[in-house]
């Protein structure tokens, strides 16, 4: 799979998880101010997408995400997809 096709591919589940129309979905939208997610919201849509891409992020990088670049990025380290 392609690195843009795998980035579609979880702006794909992350607006499916968030119930947002992926084309609102911006690499520089946060998670937080733009989407108004709670931190518990934002670990749900980790484990979910977790389970969906069979991965395990680390928590305490986890914790450093703001935006959907960040997220994207470290998907990419952590799956051996790419």
């Amino acid at each position: 799979m392609s690195k843009d096709s795998f980035k579609i591919k979880v702006i794909d589940l992350i607006g499916e998880i968030l119930e947002i129309e992926k084309e609102e979905i911006e690499e520089d939208a946060d998670f937080f101010i733009d989407f108004n997610l709670s931190s518990l919201e934002m670990t749900d849509l980790v484990l979910r997408l977790n389970q969906a891409l069979k991965i395990n992020l680390p928590q305490e990088e986890v914790e450093k995400i703001k935006t959907v670049g960040d997220l994207l990025n470290l998907i990419e380290v952590q799956s051996d997809e790419i």
